[in-house]
């Protein structure tokens, strides 16, 4: 388990991924800073959720940035582990395929409105996803406790 205060690192771009993250309490930001400098936000993720999964595709550095928005716990998994865990767990398995379906058509609905939507229109959608980033959280729970590494 690892605790973070407000604006501390959960892992930092172009860094070496050494596992992936599940947020037991709080919540993260997930942030790029393109070549010119420039942030920007990509997701905010709440108890729950995954952060790093890109660790799982065999990604060979971090592809965004991730930081604490609040005081978070969040259970920090290695490859390995995570890997035997949803071959050994059906439920698990299956959770974990819900949510990166749903992550990734959520993606995709961002995209579309990205390119569609007046830039007075997005940002109003991403303040209303930002208030009500709790109440559109998936309903299952999270399996994934600190006996991960029992497996």
């Amino acid at each position: 388990m690892v605790s973070l205060r407000k604006g501390q690192s959960v892992y930092a771009q172009g860094g070496a991924p050494k596992a992936l993250f599940v947020i037991q309490q709080g919540k993260v930001k997930i942030s790029v800073k393109s070549q010119t400098g420039k942030d920007s936000t990509l997701d905010m993720f709440d108890s729950g959720d995954f952060a790093g999964i890109d660790y799982l595709a065999g990604a060979a550095s971090r592809v965004a940035s991730s930081a604490a928005m609040t005081d978070c716990r969040l259970l920090r998994i290695d490859k390995k582990n995570m890997m035997l865990a949803l071959a050994r767990q059906g439920k698990l398995s299956n959770m974990f395929w819900a949510y990166l379906l749903e992550s990734n058509i959520r993606y995709q609905q961002d995209l579309v409105e990205h390119h569609c939507d007046h830039s007075k229109k997005r940002l109003a959608h991403l303040l209303l996803r930002m208030a009500t980033l709790t109440a559109m959280k998936p309903q299952f729970p999270v399996l994934i406790t600190q006996s991960c590494r029992k497996w």
